[in-house]
This record gives C-alpha cells, sequence and structure tokens, in this order.
C-alpha cells in the first residue's frame, strides 16, 4: 500500500523504544507512506526532530519500525555544542549512532568554536570520529591543521532545571591522529598523535619575544596539550624553551593532573643552562654564570572532615655577584626574569606538607615547612600539631574558644632551634537586650619553650610565658530603613586587659611570628564604630578601632632598634572602609596607625572606576613598613583598561615618592603601555615598559606574545587586586 500526502502539516509520530518519537515536518513536499511503515520526503525539504536532536534537508526515507533514518541534499544536524553539514547522512535513532559523508561540522563550547571539515563522521553517543580532516576557528583564522582522524568526544551533563531524566551534551575533548599545523598556510608542526581538552581556558600555545637589560634580546616558546584519562587520572602538560642573548638558554616542563577522588596537584621543572648573571651593582656587567634550576611541586585532596595537601619548592641560590640590596631577596630577581607567569598565578611558598582534620566542635592540624633557599635566614618549622577549638555554646551566652599549637623551630643561620608550645583560650559571653549588647572574654594566651639551642649553645632549661587578658565592653546597635534604603550603626565602648607576663620569660628567642614576644601589662580603654549603609545602587561599609592607652607605660612601643617611644593618650587606630557611591565605583582602605611612634604600620588602597563601558581606571596604594635596615616608603600605581571590539589597550605607571630614582630628575619609576588583539584562535599582544631603579640606568622593556587558544587575559585589573 503506498499513500501519497501533498502536505504533511501535523507530525508524524512513531512509537519507539522509552516512548520517543521523531517528529517529522515537510509542508510542501512529496510525502509518502509505504508498506511496512517506511517514510519518505522529497521535493520540498523536511524538518525532524529527536530528542535533542534538530535535522534538515532536501529527501529523507524513514524506516519507523527500525528506527533507521537516511537523508540527502543539504543535510543539516544540530545537537549541543555542535552543528553539522553533510551531503549525505545514515542514523539509527534509538541508539544515537550514524554517519555522514562530505561533512562540515562546527564543535562549540562557551565562546569558542571549531570548525571541522572530513571526507566522512561517525557518529557515536559518546564520540563524534572524523575521517581525512581539516580543522581551523573559522573566518579569520591564522592557524589550521590537517589529519588522518579527530576525535571530539562528548559528555552528558544532567540538566537539574528540568528534572533527573533531562541531560545536556557537551564537547568534553578533542584527539587528533597524525596531525599537522600549519600557519598562514605555511606547514609547522608535525605531531603523530595530540589530545587536548576543549575548555581553552589556557594557553594552549604562546609565543614570547623582547628584550630587556638583564637578559638582551628573548624568545621563549610554550605548547601544552591535555593527555587522554588514564584510570580517572587527568593529566596535562606544558612544555617551554627559552633563548635569551645575554642571560642564556633555558627549557621547562609543567604538569598538570587531577582526578575526581584523590585530588589535584601539578609540577614544574625550570632549568638555566649555563645562565650568565648580571652583577647587581651594575647590570651591564656580568657577574658571573651558574647553572640554575627551579623545581615546584604540590598536590592536594581532600574528602568530607579532613585534607590533605603538600608542596615542594627549590630555587636557584642568591647571584654569584655580592652587593644585593638588604631589602632584596637572593631568589627575587631569578623569578621575575623567568618565572613571572608562575608567579602571577601561584606566590612561589615555602617546601612542605600539611594536614586537617575537622569535626563540628574541633580542628586538628598537622604541618611541616622548610625555607626553599639556604641563603635566606628564615625560620623552618620542622614539624606542627594545632588544635582549634571553634566558639562552642557552654550555656546560654557563655561560650569558650581556643587554640594550642605545639611545633619544632628552626633559624639556621642564626643557630636557633627550639621545640615550642603556644595558645590561647578563655571563656567569652556575647548578649543582646534589643539594640543593647554586652560582651566580655576571660582567658590567656601563653608560649614555652624547652629542647632549644641559642646562638649554637644548647639550652636544656624549660622557658615558659604565660599572660591573662580580660576584655568587656558595651554595644549599641541602631537600624534604619525605608523603601529602597537600609543603614546600621554600632558603636561599642570596652576596656582590654593584659596582666604582666608570668613564668621565666623569653631567653631569646625570636622566630619571626610574632609569638615569642606578646604584648603584656596593658590597659587599654577600647573605642570602635561599626556602620553599614545602602541607598539605592550605592554601599558603604566601614570598622574603625581605637585603643587608647590607660597608663603612663601604655603608651609606649619600640622600635625596629629597641628604642623606646611615647606617644600621647591614643595608642593605635585600625581602619577598614569599603565604598561603592555607583556600581561602577569601588574603593577599599585598610590601615593600622601607631599613635605611639607617629606613622603607619599598614596601609594600603584600591580603587576601581567604571568611566565608561571600555573604559576602567584603577589606583593601588601601598605602603612598604619600616624595617631596621630601611625606610618606610610609598608605592602608587595607577592604570587604565580600555576594551575595544576586538583590541584592548592597556597602560600603568608605579612611582615611590621620595626613591633615589628621582634623584635625577625623573618623576615615575616604571611605566608600560600594552595592545592586545583578539583573534579568532588566539591573541596577539604587544607590551613596552620603561623601568628606573636606585642607582641603575633606565631599563627598556619591550614583549610581543602570541597564544593559541588563550582567552585574553586582563593584567591591569588582576595587577590591581580585582
Amino acid at each position: 500500500m503506498r499513500c501519497s500526502f501533498g502536505l504533511l502539516p501535523l507530525a508524524l509520530a512513531a512509537a519507539l523504544a522509552g516512548g520517543d518519537s521523531l517528529h517529522l515536518e515537510a509542508p510542501g513536499a512529496r510525502v509518502e507512506l509505504r508498506e511496512g511503515g517506511v517514510v519518505t520526503v522529497a521535493g520540498g525539504g523536511f524538518v525532524a526532530r529527536y530528542r535533542d536532536w534538530l535535522l534538515s534537508g532536501e529527501a529523507l526515507r524513514w524506516d519507523q519500525r527500525r528506527g533507521i533514518v537516511w537523508a540527502s541534499g543539504a543535510i543539516v544536524l544540530v545537537m549541543p555544542g555542535l552543528r553539522l553539514h553533510a551531503e549525505r547522512l545514515g542514523l539509527r535513532l534509538e541508539e544515537r549512532i550514524g554517519d555522514a559523508w562530505e561533512v562540515q561540522a562546527w564543535l562549540e563550547r562557551g565562546e569558542r568554536r571549531l570548525r571541522v571539515t572530513a571526507a566522512r563522521v561517525e557518529l557515536r553517543p559518546d564520540r563524534l570520529t572524523f575521517h581525512d580532516v581539516s580543522a581551523d576557528a573559522g573566518h579569520g583564522s591564522v592557524f589550521a591543521a590537517t589529519a588522518a582522524r579527530l576525535t571530539a568526544w562528548l559528555r552528558e551533563q544532567p540538566r537539574l532545571d528540568k528534572g533527573e531524566r533531562e541531560i545536556d551534551r557537551y564537547v568534553s575533548g578533542i584527539e587528533i591522529v597524525r596531525p599537522t599545523l600549519w600557519a598562514a598556510g605555511l606547514p609547522v608542526l608535525w605531531l603523530p598523535w595530540l589530545y587536548r581538552d576543549y575548555l581553552l581556558d589556557y594557553p594552549w600555545s604562546t609565543l614570547e619575544a623582547g628584550r630587556s637589560r638583564r637578559l638582551g634580546w628573548w624568545l621563549r616558546y610554550t605548547i601544552g596539550s591535555d593527555l587522554p584519562e588514564i584510570a580517572g587520572w587527568k593529566p596535562r602538560l606544558h612544555l617551554r624553551v627559552d633563548r635569551h642573548t645575554r642571560a642564556g638558554n633555558g627549557g621547562g616542563l609543567e604538569a598538570f593532573w587531577r582526578h575526581a577522588r584523590f585530588g589535584r596537584g601539578r609540577a614544574m621543572l625550570y632549568r638555566l643552562f649555563r645562565e650568565r648573571v648580571a652583577d647587581p651593582r651594575d647590570e651591564d656587567e656580568l657577574g658571573g654564570e651558574r647553572e640554575a634550576t627551579a623545581v615546584d611541586a604540590a598536590h592536594q585532596v581532600g574528602g568530607e572532615g579532613w585534607a590533605l595537601a603538600g608542596r615542594y619548592t627549590a630555587l636557584p641560590d642568591a647571584d654569584p655577584a655580592a652587593g644585593l640590596p638588604p631589602t632584596r631577596s637572593p631568589d627575587e630577581r631569578f623569578r621575575a626574569d623567568y618565572l613571572r607567569r608562575q608567579l602571577e598565578r601561584e606566590p612561589f611558598a615555602r617546601q612542605g606538607a600539611s594536614g586537617s582534620w575537622s569535626t563540628p566542635w574541633m580542628t586538628l592540624t598537622a604541618s611541616a615547612e622548610r625555607r626553599p633557599n639556604r641563603w635566606r635566614d628564615e625560620s623552618e618549622r620542622l614539624g606542627s600539631v594545632t588544635l582549634t577549638v571553634p566558639r562552642c555554646t557552654l550555656a546560654g551566652p557563655l561560650a569558650f574558644e581556643g587554640q594550642l599549637a605545639v611545633e619544632r623551630l628552626r633559624q639556621e643561620i642564626a643557630r636557633n632551634e627550639a621545640a615550642r608550645a603556644h595558645g590561647r583560650g578563655g571563656l567569652a559571653l556575647a548578649q543582646w537586650w534589643g539594640g543593647l549588647g554586652l560582651d566580655a572574654l576571660l582567658g590567656a594566651r601563653g608560649v614555652a619553650w624547652w629542647d632549644g639551642v641559642l646562638a649554637g649553645r644548647e639550652r636544656w632549661q624549660h622557658d615558659s610565658l604565660l599572660v591573662p587578658e580580660a576584655a568587656a565592653g558595651l554595644s549599641q546597635r541602631w537600624l534604619g530603613g525605608g523603601e529602597d534604603w537600609s543603614a546600621s550603626l554600632e558603636p561599642r565602648l570596652g576596656l582590654q586587659l593584659l596582666g604582666a607576663r608570668r613564668g621565666d620569660g623569653n631567653p631569646g628567642y625570636d622566630f619571626g611570628d610574632g609569638v615569642d614576644r606578646p604584648e603584656a601589662d596593658r590597659r587599654y580603654l577600647v573605642s570602635e564604630l561599626r556602620g553599614e549603609s545602602r541607598w539605592a545602587a550605592s554601599a558603604f561599609s566601614g570598622e574603625l578601632r581605637a585603643r587608647w592607652g590607660l597608663r603612663r607605660d601604655d603608651r609606649e612601643a619600640l622600635d625596629e632598634l629597641g628604642v623606646r617611644h611615647r606617644g600621647p593618650w591614643l595608642a593605635d587606630v585600625a581602619l577598614r572602609l569599603r565604598g561603592s557611591p555607583r556600581p561602577d565605583v569601588e574603593a577599599i582602605a585598610d590601615g593600622l596607625w601607631d599613635a605611639r611612634l607617629e606613622r603607619w604600620l599598614r596601609f594600603d588602597v584600591r580603587a576601581r572606576w567604571q568611566a565608561h563601558e571600555r573604559l576602567e581606571l584603577l589606583y593601588n596604594g601601598t605602603l612598604v613598613p619600616e624595617t631596621a635596615s630601611s625606610a618606610a616608603y610609598w608605592v602608587h600605581r595607577a592604570g587604565t583598561s580600555l576594551a575595544l571590539n576586538r583590541y584592548r589597550l592597556d597602560s600603568w605607571g608605579e612611582l615611590r615618592p621620595g626613591s633615589a630614582a628621582r634623584s635625577d630628575g625623573r618623576r615615575v619609576d616604571l611605566w608600560g603601555l600594552a595592545v592586545l588583539r583578539r583573534l579568532v584562535d588566539g591573541t596577539l599582544g604587544v607590551s613596552y615598559e620603561n623601568a628606573a631603579e636606585p642607582g641603575h640606568d633606565i631599563d627598556h622593556r619591550v614583549a610581543l606574545s602570541f597564544s593559541i587558544g588563550a582567552a585574553a587575559p586582563e593584567p591591569a585589573r588582576a595587577a590591581f587586586g580585582f
């Protein structure tokens, strides 16, 4: 039996497994229903829908009983994350498998897209396999690839907003067999096999070139790729090759890995072969040669209530030439010159390992830290165990909180070493009656040393120090609000009492973390003010805390050289302010003023203004506190970021008022300019920095970078803390 329809305005449906159907529309086409449930469409085109597939073309044959579809002529198949054009196509609907010939496909992930042209493609539920492939990023692409085979792996993700049975499919990885990479029509790289993550959240291939006084002209190339998943582990490798005309040649390797159960980690090895080091006193002269290697490896894993982390770093020793300024770290120059990207991503830390176990009423942490540079006189924590008890309610408003740490510390150059225990704990009370609040604290802080070595001489004596403390205060809270505004103000007036030191006292240990010399025998009147306000799109918040010395001794303080200073009644003031009068303006200030020493011990301010939808202005001011060997100074940094359709222009400047760099009449210590061009398959950028350092000539730093598959970086915004 054959039935012919000139028009099929309603969907023809077949009851398939699971209750799914192919819905077919072919208005204006010649549609025939033959024996055995075979539908043919020709002459006017068709549109068919099956689950999350959308299929269109010129002609179609549908075997309803077997669930097979054949289509030809300007075929378009659309599924989540994929659009495929073909001349011929065959599908098994229930199994979601098929083949297509003379194919052009677009693989999509977010804003990224890859165009693939192939002779044939195999469609499977978890992958698409293209044969005789040519791939690029579409119109305007600089780079392309040809390969014998390309496989795009698909991943299913439940749609929680649509029910448990609804899923999305997206491209999770790409595997290429025998690819050849082409740049502007020229072959540049052949690899037997390549696999990479398609998320494109990291630079796949980066080329940088530039010049500076210490390094000379330099060229750096980095290529990275994901590797196939192995037993649940997902690894990634980055290979780097450097050429510096003055400093020498280098290379490195970075590895990243992650596992759903066993955590994630990374490892980096970078080596300079016969590095020619500039003399720190005169960078136009060479200070010597050395073999320099940097290692950084870390891994972390966690579960419900526990976490483990470990890190190992090894940095080069101080430069061969002597004469480093006292405030300059021996490895600072090496990291800034060769490992700037790694340093911006995650600052280098000491060698160490840590683990923690947590319950609702306590947290237990074990850790160890070693300094990576043997020339730096830093304290090493050979082992440490810390028990922290969060505020636990005992009865009504009465609660207990405390912390206890036991550790082994060492200062190798100073030849100090000791086992140390320190802690703090007490009973706390907090009670509110409407807008009136009462708080109180009664406790103590203490520290003890034993089994020690002080300046190379053993001390078998057990030394301890205990400082009782008490505090109490009254607070008043005012709340107000209306239809489009709200405000709160909470002043507090209280007392802080620190008792006299008890015990044997500190025989001379100072491991640099403030534990060995606790503040004691002080009486302070404390005044605090906290507030928040919101009005329409404006928001402000702030905290201000002042301590007032009640006795003569309470108004005294020692500076870095041990000189005693006496101030007025006011001892110190701590502040933290945050304001946003409009959504496009934001400012943050954080500082600590010591009235006894008459100087800021800490101050930092950041500001951001979105002057236009494409223009952003940034500022950061930071105080570098005074030390025993250098005076305090300020660092002011300002920057702009202008975002155009395909270009972004960043500029920045740095000023240290009163620094020696201004003795020649120069007013700005550093300024720079960067232009970034967004390409279809990456980014192209050029930057220039003009830097002046005390005692040196001006350094001109020029850099050119090209990244394939990299998201556009935002160096100005990241550098200013936003």
